[in-house]
């Protein structure tokens, strides 16, 4: 296909088949649905964060974004709000510990 990235849905399919953002990385960057839109359990910074963790341990960082599994349109507004913001804040917990992972590793 020529795109740039593949999305995949894999928080409503509790990530199941998740190693296959391997292959998918290794020639595109992949976007993968860390967010459950048909769920009203609002996943928690941490889900997001341990969901992030698990990509990464398939593909490399430079290779991944993450959004909900599919557009927010069927899912309230109160909900769709709160699993947007603890997705962003999320991921930023996973970026600053890579942050602090690169800045100690180039201080030895």
């Amino acid at each position: 296909m020529k795109v740039d990235e593949i999305h995949v849905e894999m928080a409503s399919r509790e990530f199941a088949e998740i190693e296959i953002i391997k292959t998918i990385a290794a020639k595109k960057d992949v976007a993968v649905g860390i967010i459950d839109v048909k769920s009203y359990y609002v996943e928690t910074v941490d889900d997001v964060a341990e969901r992030v963790r698990l990509c990464l341990k398939h593909a490399a960082a430079e290779r991944l974004s993450f959004a909900p599994d599919c557009g927010l349109s069927q899912t309230a507004r109160w909900a769709a709000k709160q699993k947007l913001k603890n997705m962003v804040d999320g991921v930023k917990v996973v970026r600053k510990e890579l942050e602090w992972h690169d800045q100690a590793g180039s201080q030895r």
